[in-house]
């Protein structure tokens, strides 16, 4: 075949026949470094304090796994840290990249401070360092397509809520939903392009900052250039609408209150994720492999829904009388039998919609909803946080959808560190059907899905790992 006639095949396109051979060969082996050690960067007091609590709140040990849930080990996001000014030394910038462990200094955009300053300060007072938690949706939808924008949001709710419930072990910190976001990734998109604006945790002085002495510290050399992915990532970028990427709702005061109200409320024996245990049961935290036939105590169930009542200060929108909680509703499913029945106990009812079903003891039917994952056919109960669809589309801005998922996110980290907390397995379930789960628990038409934990007990003993190895492509 002469090659001037492969542009009549079909699936060509004029602009792949216009690339080169050595175009093709120069962006099949760069690996684009972004950054050289040229010289060692001074550790601040604000530095080592978000080293130490990235160190806690994000990794397991000192080796790469996580000890927080991402779909796929994929762990969509970066963490970009703004230290504060101090005296007599200006606010510095700083890319956290997990990979190699380092924290590389950047230029700090004109008016990055300006906008982060304008927002609340821990109710201690004086912050030290703003943490950015930043997605990139491209590493999730490259694989799980235009879903994966919805695991991104979920893996970043996760880390974010982990970040600030590590830095409350030992000190103070708020986390904030609404911010300036469109002016924030405009700052940012010359060092971190596809980046999308999550929220920012801001922590104030905490004793006993290690640093994390496995961590480097390079200045960086060079303003990054277009990403070796641009166009593939640019296409999956086209795909997310503006207003979810730039929505930032009115800001609003940072309340340290439960996101889920009530929750578990008028209930004696809930218990909150206390201040200074939350970093230990991240730590051990662990998604289940196989869950046993045997169904776990029903008040370690219920021990477990008590962590839904932890106050943490946010700015997210407090629920209203007609959109309690965001409009985020928690049903607890259950087989039939005494978990069941402890789970009716006034403790959750008040707080939690409590169903009882026959159909989940239908392994096959769980494992069709459940997209054929036969190892969660046996749990006994699952967590399911849902909203009606009215109000989750309600407003122009997307803002209601970034609450309601992060307050989703958050509810499941959660049950995470209360099921660790109580010795009962769980797991988060990325694919669900969510017609058959209406089927299963009688959910309404008008209901969305937003996430699904199932609980119950371990079969061998020991929980999975995320991934013992992070895999990830070059410069990522």
């Amino acid at each position: 075949m002469r090659a001037e006639a492969l542009s009549t095949l079909p699936g060509r396109t004029p602009q792949a026949d216009a690339t080169s051979i050595a175009e093709a060969w120069r962006w099949m082996t760069d690996l684009q470094h972004e950054f050289r050690v040229e010289a060692t960067v001074q550790r601040s007091a604000g530095l080592r304090q978000a080293l130490d609590l990235v160190g806690r709140g994000i990794f397991r040990g000192a080796g790469p796994a996580r000890c927080v849930p991402s779909a796929g080990a994929i762990f969509p996001y970066d963490v970009v840290v703004l230290v504060r000014r101090t005296d007599g030394e200006e606010a510095k910038l700083f890319r956290l990249d997990f990979a190699r462990r380092a924290a590389v200094l950047l230029p700090v955009p004109g008016d990055l401070v300006e906008h982060l300053l304008a927002s609340p300060e821990p109710p201690s007072g004086a912050v030290t360092a703003d943490l950015i938690v930043l997605t990139r949706p491209w590493l999730s939808m490259r694989k799980y397509g235009h879903r994966g924008y919805l695991y991104a949001q979920l893996d970043a709710g996760h880390v974010s809520t982990n970040l600030l419930g590590t830095a409350l072990d030992t000190g103070s910190a708020t986390l904030r939903l609404r911010i300036p976001r469109r002016q924030i990734m405009d700052q940012l998109w010359g060092l971190l392009p596809y980046r999308e604006v999550h929220s920012v945790v801001s922590i104030g002085p905490a004793p006993q900052a290690t640093g994390q002495p496995a961590w480097s510290s390079f200045r960086q050399y060079v303003t990054p250039g277009p990403d070796n992915r641009c166009d593939l990532e640019r296409y999956c970028w086209s795909g997310i609408p503006r207003q979810l990427v730039e929505g930032s709702g009115a800001p609003g005061p940072v309340v340290d209150e439960p996101l889920i109200q009530p929750p578990v409320a008028g209930a004696g024996g809930a218990v909150p994720i206390r201040r200074g245990e939350w970093g230990a049961l991240s730590q051990l935290r662990r998604s289940c492999k196989q869950f046993s036939e045997l169904p776990p105590p029903g008040h370690a169930v219920a021990e477990a829904m008590g962590a839904l009542a932890t106050p943490l200060p946010t700015d997210v929108t407090r629920p209203t009388d007609d959109a309690r909680n965001g409009g985020l509703q928690i049903t607890l499913a259950a087989v039939p039998g005494p978990l069941a029945d402890a789970c009716r106990a006034p403790a959750l009812r008040a707080g939690v919609n409590v169903v009882v079903s026959d159909r989940l003891t239908d392994r096959e039917a769980v494992r069709y909803a459940c997209m054929g994952q036969q190892h969660l056919s046996r749990a006994p109960a699952f967590v399911i946080c849902h909203v009606k669809r009215h109000l989750l589309l309600a407003g122009a801005d997307g803002q209601t959808v970034r609450d309601a998922v992060y307050r989703a996110a958050t509810a499941v980290q959660l049950l995470y560190l209360g099921a660790t907390r109580s010795s009962v397995a769980v797991t988060a379930i990325g694919g669900q059907d969510v017609a058959a789960w209406r089927q299963l628990v009688d959910l309404p038409e008008d209901d969305e899905l937003l996430y699904l934990l199932a609980l119950g007990l371990d079969q061998a003993g020991m929980g999975k790992h995320d991934r013992a190895e992070l895999a990830h492509a070059h410069g990522e």
